[in-house]
């Protein structure tokens, strides 16, 4: 089976020790920035709170890479959220608005990988 043609591909590196700060500075705030409400549930559950953040921060910035927008008016952090399946795998669910952009140029799906090892996190995003 034929996966088609890539449309986009986004990396991204990420040191957990800028995500702590982060929420050691400004709480729940920062998490509510970067989160959707789904994700924002999810980390308030955590057991470890910074692993959770750093791990979407870090697939969403991988996937604005592959989409070529970056985080800002086109794509926003919230725009995005990183669910696991049952077996644990991660996959991204769109808002309306970024699901509208991505038929119009024909991106049919957005698949990931995430690895982390303590202090680093990595994703990958294929858009096809």
């Amino acid at each position: 089976m034929g996966l088609g043609m890539i449309k986009g591909l986004g990396i991204d590196l990420l040191d957990r020790r800028r995500i702590d700060k982060a929420i050691q500075k400004y709480n729940d705030r920062f998490a509510s920035r970067i989160l959707s409400k789904k994700e924002f549930l999810l980390y308030k559950e955590s057991s470890n709170q910074v692993r959770y953040l750093s791990n979407c921060y870090c697939v969403k910035e991988a996937v604005s890479k592959a989409l070529g927008t970056g985080i800002g008016k086109m794509l926003r952090f919230n725009d995005m959220s990183i669910l696991r399946d049952e077996k644990g795998a991660p996959h991204v669910e769109f808002s309306q608005s970024v699901e509208k952009f991505l038929s119009k140029r024909e991106i049919h799906s957005c698949h990931i990988s995430l690895s982390d090892e303590e202090p680093y996190v990595t994703a990958v995003a294929i858009l096809l």
